[in-house]
């Protein structure tokens, strides 16, 4: 699948992937302050964004898109970094294919499965892509009225804000949805599934990765994860920004962008 993209800066390649909901918009701030040192190629994975849509939704298809999008391209051994969706793209295209990519940077999720039926990931996810799905697109007029129709049953504002960021209009002005709601429904167990891996003696790969954890959120939880992590990753480490949520790089950004530079210029 070819992916919508856009590129800023020059230097050593760094190719980012966005999270769930989100789009390669997310990440401008943090690829503009990249971009005096490094050339950053920012994706709107498959269903998101500006990119193709499709049925299928899967973290092999995801990195394959990464990597059609790297070759053709013509981008050599690339630093990956990828947000929680994204992020578990990043670890499966590395794990596939680990002599393509120079160092992996996973933002606050772990190579585990969050599909338990108690798992309160699963449950928000559910809910949210339900509250999109039934909002009234033909009855709505403004932005304004969608917010405030999201807002009774998605919590807080900020969240709010961030999924309408996917609202658009059509050449009629109608309003639409540039999520595909249906493909990311019918997929969510998988997403919320592990990455695919089987035990052999090719892990863990060599691949230097950085972890960044939101000292908030619940998406990696060291006592948990660690394991596995260090299964697939031999040469890890995990750094947590304090005071922040699963949007690590946007709640702390000055922070994140200070722990990332470290990584990519120092390893």
């Amino acid at each position: 699948m070819k992916l919508y993209h856009r590129r800023l800066g020059q230097g050593k390649p760094i190719v980012i992937a966005h999270g769930l909901y989100g789009s390669s918009d997310n990440w401008m701030s943090i690829a503009t302050a990249l971009s005096n040192q490094f050339e950053v190629i920012l994706v709107d994975l498959r269903n998101h964004g500006q990119s193709p849509h499709s049925p299928a939704h899967s973290y092999p298809d995801l990195a394959a898109d990464l990597l059609e999008l790297i070759e053709d391209l013509g981008i050599a051994v690339p630093i990956l970094i990828g947000h929680s969706m994204g992020g578990k793209a990043a670890m499966q295209l590395t794990l596939d294919h680990p002599a393509k990519i120079a160092k992996l940077v996973v933002v606050d999720i772990a190579p585990t499965s969050y599909i338990l039926s108690n798992s309160p990931q699963l449950q928000e996810h559910r809910k949210i892509i339900s509250a999109l799905q039934e909002l009234p697109l033909k009855r709505i007029d403004t932005r304004v009225e969608a917010e405030q129709l999201l807002s009774k049953s998605i919590k807080p504002l900020a969240v709010v804000r961030f999924l309408l960021k996917n609202l658009a209009r059509d050449d009629q002005d109608n309003f639409y949805w540039r999520l595909n709601l249906d493909a990311l429904d019918q997929n969510l167990t998988n997403l919320m599934g592990g990455i695919s891996f089987s035990a052999k003696e090719d892990y863990p790969v060599e691949t230097p990765t950085l972890f960044v954890k939101g000292e908030l959120s619940p998406y990696i939880k060291i006592e948990r994860d660690q394991e596995i992590i260090r299964y697939l990753f031999s040469h890890y480490k995990i750094v947590t920004i304090p005071n922040s949520g699963h949007w690590v790089h946007a709640e702390q950004s000055a922070l994140f962008l200070e722990k990332l530079k470290e990584f990519l210029l120092n390893g």
